[in-house]
């Protein structure tokens, strides 16, 4: 029983004695008006279902197989071709079946906020985002927990996101709402503002956008053509061309292409075309940059393949009604301002140098290459600038998230190793998730206590290094302590252990980008025959200071090549190729910087004349290398006993040069040799096993007075095609030669000698 008002003290019978007792009254929690969340996540963030035929559910995204993706696929106009497609209340991606989490955190930092009464509630809002924003922000119907955007049970008189919106804003303190938008989801939140209208003011009070590419970005280009990017497992899943496929009938694909206000604030051409495609430059110009040139590449159907069965190196045509509804959309969206009265944070990711900034295409064989231009002005996906478009708005704050500083000093955060944190895991980075937190909550801390957020742009003065690899060759790098960076030989996933490491591959292109501060091991295995090209390029910034490249080195599936960096690109070591994978280097290549070092299949070739100096033949290898290796053998006849005279002895002479090309010559001689005379015949000529007979002989015949003054010389030297003698006199010192056609003197000694050149044999003095 409590008597009297609650106050300071309540008052309480103790109902055993009688007597009236006081106790503390508990402190009253005054909770502070913070408003409840809506959370709109990325594109392909949302996990999309399809009814099996037992009555349960078959997940199409994230896909398991090809034919998973297929039954996502839209008709041309832009509408599902199955109408049974959905997505799941709250059913938004935590955690990918790798282990990598996309909003996992994000999702524990909000249930904290609700679970410590900071918010009453928030609700992440999961939608079909392979339709248009229309279709996304008209339909959502919620049957029992399953949401449908599309087909006959889409219908609905008020959309699932703008109801949710309602309800949230209804039960928050302050009657409004706070909307946090990641990647695609900024731009379903910009729609929204539009479609609600004035109303827009009265349910929203602030809009937190993280990574939103407001003006698109160059990687979508790249990602509609060539499929970059969209496989899953690189390929293990889905395959680039189904993943390509996808794309290229998806609305949501081309909102994400740069804008017509894209190219008035970005420097950079997205399109770029060599010399070597003269026919391209004729047809587009040597660079596109404008929204207009932008489309006919993106249309037209020159140089283009089928994007299910065609090379996915090669472009394929884009729709153009789709790509005209995503410039009539972006024409509104890159004017939008948010709405009176309502706040906006814009947070770009920094410092990924794979974000793409454009493509150069160049010849390749019958078709073209597609070599990505690449940028640290980004979060692997979304350029800084469009990130931070709507900066020209009044109150708009923006700020730069360090991604590159942030996976330095944390390497290996996934629970499986190999997750770094880029575009689709910025909101699972410690700063962006405590300042968002803040944010709702209206709390004002310093920004150095977040760390790795600032409102001006990093610097970008540090050296890095970027790996391409052109070939049917995996490409890998690994450190002293072992950690890997590439693709896993026995997962298929994407590995990048090794800090401030990232890899992807655009094409049959592999990349792998490094800091320059860590000593670190290029491994390069073969798994068919061909050709390829290495580059190693050393940045600062996104200035090339320093590159070496090998180019059409010869492969196998047996082939394993190795090369060490331990700093900047002057460290790099030369590159040593197994060809066989039997643990023994075949071929050894130097790097030169700032230059391309091509195989040396070459052979050397032979010198053989007279050494003054020791009276014995001489055989000197030469190579454009400048090094050669010779080994000698002889065959001997043995004495028959009791007889005497004359035998032939074999001969055979390899010179080896550094590539491990040989040129091997065969001779004949007397034997024993006689005094002051060799005479050889050449019977044949090796190049790398390729053998030619010969028809050559060369002796050389002498006589020495016991001061070491030569008395005499005589040579006599003869090919197929040319014979040669040679007399020295030396009372008036000079030397008779003699050919077929003509007779010399010369002064002094003259030795003449042959020369092998690609199979035959010369004869020079």
């Amino acid at each position: 029983m409590i008597l009297g008002n609650r106050g300071a003290t309540d008052f309480d019978w103790d109902t055993e004695t009688g007597d009236l007792i006081s106790t503390p009254a508990l402190p009253m929690r005054i909770k502070s008006r913070v408003s409840n969340v809506l959370f709109l996540p990325g594109i392909e963030a949302s996990r999309l279902y399809r009814p099996d035929y037992n009555g349960g559910t078959d997940r199409l995204w994230e896909p398991n197989i090809d034919s998973d993706v297929k039954d996502l696929y839209l008709k041309s106009d832009g509408t599902s071709v199955r109408s049974d497609v959905y997505a799941k209340e709250k059913g938004i991606i935590d955690e990918l079946s790798d282990g990598k989490n996309i909003y996992k955190s994000f999702i524990a930092k909000m249930d904290g906020l609700r679970a410590d009464g900071t918010i009453n509630d928030w609700g992440p809002i999961a939608y079909d985002w392979r339709l248009s924003l229309d279709d996304i922000l008209t339909n959502g119907n919620d049957m029992d927990g399953r949401l449908y955007y599309s087909g006959d049970l889409a219908a609905t008189s008020t959309a699932y996101i703008i109801q949710e919106l309602k309800r949230l804003a209804a039960t928050s303190r302050t009657g409004k709402v706070t909307i946090v938008a990641h990647s695609n989801g900024g731009l379903v939140a910009k729609r929204l503002t539009e479609l609600l209208g004035l109303d827009a003011s009265t349910l929203i009070d602030k809009m937190i956008f993280v990574a939103v590419p407001h003006a698109g970005t160059p990687e979508a280009i790249a990602a509609d053509l060539h499929g970059h990017e969209q496989d899953h497992v690189l390929g293990f899943a889905t395959s680039k061309s189904t993943a390509r496929t996808f794309a290229s009938t998806s609305p949501m694909a081309y909102n994400l292409l740069p804008s017509a206000r894209y190219f008035t604030q970005v420097d950079n051409p997205v399109i770029t075309f060599d010399s070597s495609l003269p026919d391209w430059i004729a047809r587009y110009g040597a660079t596109i940059h404008s929204q207009e040139t932008l489309h006919t590449f993106l249309t037209d159907t020159y140089g283009r393949v089928d994007s299910q069965t065609g090379d996915i190196n090669q472009p394929i045509q884009l729709n153009g009604m789709l790509l005209s509804n995503a410039e009539a959309m972006h024409a509104s969206f890159d004017n939008w301002t948010p709405p009176a009265g309502v706040s906006l944070i814009q947070i770009a990711g920094w410092g990924v140098p794979k974000t793409i900034a454009g493509i150069t295409y160049k010849k390749k064989d019958a078709g073209v290459s597609s070599d990505p231009d690449f940028t640290v002005d980004g979060d692997g996906t979304v350029v800084v600038p469009s990130a931070l478009w709507t900066s020209m708005a009044t109150g708009v704050a923006n700020y730069w998230m360090n991604l590159r500083g942030y996976n330095s000093d944390r390497p290996v955060s996934s629970g499986f190793g190999y997750a770094t944190f880029d575009h689709s895991r910025i909101l699972e980075t410690d700063p962006v998730l405590n300042f968002i937190s803040d944010q709702i909550a209206s709390t004002t801390k310093p920004l150095s206590d977040y760390g790795y957020l600032s409102t001006q742009a990093p610097a970008a003065s540090d050296l890095r290094l970027r790996y391409s690899l052109h070939s049917p060759l995996t490409l890998n790098l690994y450190d002293d302590q072992g950690r890997h960076t590439g693709v896993s030989t026995t997962t298929g996933q994407v590995e990048e252990q090794i800090p401030d490491t990232y890899y992807t591959e655009i094409g049959d292109v592999k990349y792998i980008f490094s800091g320059a501060s860590t000593p670190a091991h290029i491994v390069l295995g073969g798994y068919a025959s061909g050709t390829f090209t290495f580059d190693a390029n050393q940045y600062t910034g996104d200035t090339l200071t320093a590159s070496a490249t090998f180019k059409d080195i010869p492969t196998a599936t047996t082939t394993i090549v190795t090369m060490n960096v331990t700093s900047d690109l002057t460290t790099l070591s030369p590159m040593a190729i197994d060809e066989d994978g039997n643990g023994i280097i075949d071929v050894t290549l130097i790097p030169k910087i700032d230059s391309v070092v091509t195989p040396d299949t070459t052979p050397p070739e032979l010198q053989i004349t007279f050494s003054t100096t020791t009276q014995t033949l001489a055989f000197m290898g030469t190579d454009d290398s400048g090094t050669t290796t010779m080994t000698t053998s002889t065959v001997s006849p043995a004495p028959k006993k009791g007889k005497q005279g004359l035998s032939m002895a074999t001969t055979t002479i390899t010179a080896r040069d550094m590539s491990d090309n040989t040129i091997t010559l065969v001779y004949t001689e007397p034997y024993p040799s006689p005094a002051s005379s060799d005479a050889i015949t050449l019977q044949s000529l090796a190049y790398n096993s390729a053998t030619t007979t010969l028809a050559a002989t060369l002796s050389y015949t002498w006589k020495i007075h016991r001061n070491g003054i030569y008395q005499s010389f005589v040579s006599s030297l003869q090919t197929a095609m040319a014979t040669l003698e040679s007399q020295y006199k030396p009372r008036n010192d000079t030397a008779i030669i003699t050919t077929s056609t003509t007779t010399s003197t010369l002064p002094g000694m003259v030795v003449p000698y042959m020369m092998t050149k690609q199979g035959t044999v010369i004869i020079n003095y």
